[in-house]
């Protein structure tokens, strides 16, 4: 600052720092309205200066300007010293950014890819070799680097520190040859290298992230979860350089293959088959096949032929097939094996179904005799694959019920329910669920496995869905009736059609037609309704299947195994004015969705089942057991011992079959101690190498159920038995490692990118990596200092000044 400055604003040597960052601060600045005031203050104190000087008539121009130039700076000497002007001095630190540049050394880096097309030619012009070598992927990343002085660039913007992470992340002082970036590590953490090195940065500001690598992370912590906190935490963006083949690896995988664990003779079974192929256009037969339990030989179900013309593509697939004949049976589902695919294990499936002939026993509860109650009956009675046993809430004291059993009461507890596998409520008198019936159909569902219709109506479920009463049951149902509008008064005279949601045109209760195609169409010309009631809000677990105009027309739910269905309309008898078969086949389907629950938990025999079908090496396994009396009561032990046996031998027969020779590595070694935790332990003398025991322990609050844990000894095909129920299967298999599958991981790189903000670039697009990221400076503010300019001598002098040369020109030119 100069030094007649310093004199007029009366400042003292040293008080402004030479180092510091010093500018002007109105502390006494007005804000909001009295900003405005003041400033209309100001406004009008200039306004009539300049009107008081242009009246002075006896003075030239010139003198009148003299005047009021000199009025002027009065006052704005007195508006500064009002508004308290001071000098603010800094002194601040200036805090560099740091980019942290992650260099992948694993296993899968030292691949070769065979690029070829417009691939090869971006690889060739950004790194100048040739691809005729067989240049790894790490060795193309570090010439690419090198030669487009990426870390030279990103060092002029910010600090710069490089690591190289696998199974560990190290830091290393710079990267310019292959022996700098040496793959070796047998995995990739790479989510775990992006926690470590931006732990270590601490405090200090981050610019940015850069990874490169082939996105193939198969161990630690999973690196989208890592990327978006480290997002949060620190502003960054992360960007990703990938390195390898951007085609996709070749590979045909089925994921799952989804087949009901129970089912009835010569009723439709509905298969799903979920496949994904990758790197492999052109044509694919999938073959679905079916064999009986314990016997040689398979039936060819259906084959299915798939033109891929993408190198990505995933569908899911629907079967329908019907069995004669009582039993346990395999579903399998077969892709053919290439001798190119990086994997074959995942090229089959297997699912297993019990098949029973058994009656399904209903109960019929109806409010009143409607149309719909009249159809539902007289079907109902005339299926001979029903027992059914009626109860009409507007019958005459004394009138006999229908049925095939008749009853001369409603049960009034859980245990007269019990001979029941499904309960339909046809918009029933509130009344009627009050009478000790609303707690057992609450037991019925949740402890007995059994499956509730519940049909909505004019007369009664406005009532239902008030009652306070009744707010157990109304929780059963799959639609919040509750948050309903109540229908007053209201005259249902516009037509409409019932319009299937996306998970309705394939749920078995829509289903009245096997083929999905034909049955969507026939949805489209069926007979219009008039009447929904208004309920639309879903509940947290409910899936609508189907919606009319102003309310959901069908709708599911699931309550441990047992399924609750909502249909919002008694019309679907309309149905019939079509054809008489589609309102029977759709009631039909819907009991036998719903006895099913109750079927599979067990007549009287013991059933086990897994979590899953198929696991890797090292997982643990879930093991569940359900015991049952003759009347499906459960049956209450202290432990349930559940048989494992490796059925290796019966898995090759299968492959023989299929004109294979795979091996999915099975050994007979002595498998590893069962696992134990508070459910399950490990029991029984391991004197085979292809059969051990597991002890499950009672589920809580859930009487007949036992449940336990395993962990797989090895790979290999499975069985786990109890007693006299049906086997479950299940198949472990390895797993896979950086050689198993080292196909690059774009897709994961690329979410990396998305997920915080940052871009993906390849190698064809290097040039630009250094551009991403900004450079990025922190300032800390360590001290401040402020000095008031307003009260020197100085100031106060020229103030004065200011107004003596004002009143001496005055009195010299004789004004008043």
């Amino acid at each position: 600052m100069n030094d007649w400055l310093r004199f007029l604003f009366g400042l003292e040597p040293g008080e402004i720092p030479a180092s510091g960052d010093t500018h002007w601060e109105l502390s006494n600045l007005p804000h909001g309205t009295w900003l405005g005031i003041a400033s209309a203050i100001v406004l009008g104190s200039l306004v009539l200066i300049l009107l008081l000087y242009i009246r002075e008539r006896s003075l030239r121009p010139w003198q009148r300007a003299t005047l009021g130039i000199l009025r002027i700076l009065a006052l704005t000497l007195v508006i500064l010293v009002l508004l308290n002007p001071r000098l603010l001095t800094e002194i601040r630190l200036e805090h560099p950014g740091k980019t942290i540049f992650l260099f992948d050394v694993s296993e899968s880096m030292a691949q070769f890819d065979d690029f070829d097309g417009e691939e090869a030619i971006e690889i060739e012009d950004a790194t100048d070799l040739n691809l005729e070598t067989e240049p790894s992927r790490a060795e193309i990343a570090v010439t690419a680097i090198e030669r487009e002085g990426v870390l030279n660039r990103l060092a002029q913007k910010n600090r710069l520190q490089l690591f190289t992470f696998g199974d560990e992340l190290t830091q290393v002082s710079e990267i310019k040859t292959i022996d700098d970036v040496a793959p070796l590590a047998p995995e990739t953490r790479l989510g775990d290298a992006l926690l470590a090195a931006t732990e270590q940065a601490g405090r200090e500001p981050l610019a940015g992230v850069v990874v490169v690598s082939d996105g193939r992370s198969n161990a630690g912590e999973s690196a989208l979860a890592v990327a978006r906190e480290i997002a949060a935490r620190h502003s960054i963006a992360i960007h990703g350089l990938g390195i390898g083949r951007a085609q996709l690896p070749r590979n045909y995988a089925l994921d799952e293959l989804i087949v009901p664990s129970f089912a009835e003779v010569d009723t439709p079974i509905e298969i799903q088959a979920r496949l994904r192929v990758t790197g492999m256009p052109g044509k694919l037969n999938v073959a679905l096949y079916r064999s009986k339990r314990g016997e040689r030989g398979r039936k060819l179900i259906e084959t299915r032929q798939l033109v891929i013309h993408s190198q990505k593509f995933e569908s899911q697939l629907n079967f329908v097939d019907r069995i004669g004949e009582k039993g346990g049976y395999r579903y399998s589902m077969s892709l053919p094996r290439d001798a190119a695919e990086i994997e074959w294990r995942d090229n089959r499936k297997f699912a297993d179904v019990t098949v029973a002939a058994e009656k399904r026993r209903l109960l019929l509860v109806s409010g009143s005799a409607t149309f719909e109650h009249l159809f539902v009956r007289n079907f109902a009675l005339r299926d001979p694959g029903v027992q059914t046993s009626v109860w009409l809430s507007t019958a005459d004291a004394g009138y006999p019920q229908d049925g095939d059993v008749v009853i001369d009461r409603l049960p009034s507890n859980a245990e007269e329910l019990r001979d029941y596998d499904v309960v339909a409520l046809l918009d029933p008198a509130a009344e009627t669920l009050k009478s000790g019936f609303q707690e057992a159909l609450i037991e019925f569902v949740r402890d007995q496995n059994g499956g509730l219709v519940y049909l909505a109506g004019e007369v009664n479920t406005p009532d239902i869905a008030r009652d306070p009463e009744l707010r157990q049951f109304r929780s059963l149902l799959p639609v919040d009736l509750e948050k309903a509008p109540t229908p007053t008064d209201t005259i249902y005279d516009e037509e409409w059609r019932g319009q299937l949601t996306a998970r309705g045109r394939t749920h078995t209760v829509c289903r009245i037609v096997d083929d999905v195609d034909e049955n969507l169409a026939l949805w489209n010309r069926l007979p219009t309704f008039f009447f929904v009631y208004p309920a639309t809000k879903m509940r947290a677990s409910g899936v609508e299947l189907a919606r009319g105009k102003g309310g959901v027309l069908a709708a599911v739910q699931r309550i441990g195994i047992s399924e609750v269905v909502y249909l919002g309309s008694d019309e679907f008898h309309r149905w019939r004015s079509a054809q008489v078969g589609y309102h029977e086949r759709f009631w039909s389907s819907l009991l036998r969705y719903l006895s099913l629950s109750k079927l599979s938990s067990g007549t009287g025999r013991a059933t086990v089942e897994t979590d899953r079908d198929q696991y890797r090496e090292g997982e643990q396994i879930r093991v569940v057991a359900h015991l049952v009396d003759a009347r499906r009561r459960p049956i209450e032990k202290p432990r349930v011992s559940v048989t494992i046996r490796r059925t290796a031998a019966g898995e090759t027969d299968d492959r023989r079959k299929d004109g294979g020779d795979e091996s999915d590595g099975a050994s007979s070694s002595t498998p590893a101690n069962a696992t134990q935790d508070n459910t399950a332990s490990a029991s029984g003398a391991r004197d085979s190498s292809k059969e051990w025991t597991i002890s499950l322990a009672p589920v809580p609050n859930s009487p007949g159920r036992y449940a336990g844990m395993v962990r797989t000894p090895s790979t290999g095909q499975f069985q786990a038995s109890l007693e006299t129920a049906e086997p479950t299967f299940f198949r472990v298999t390895g797993v896979l490692g950086e050689r198993d599958d080292p196909s690059p991981d774009f897709a994961l790189l690329r979410q990396l990118c998305d997920d915080t903000h940052g871009q993906f670039f390849t190698i064809g697009e290097i040039e630009g990596l250094a551009d991403a990221i900004p450079p990025r400076r922190e300032i800390e503010v360590l001290g401040r200092r402020a000095a008031t300019i307003w009260d020197s001598a100085a100031m106060m002098c020229l103030f004065a000044l200011l107004l003596s040369v004002e009143w001496i020109l005055r009195k010299l030119w004789r004004l008043n």
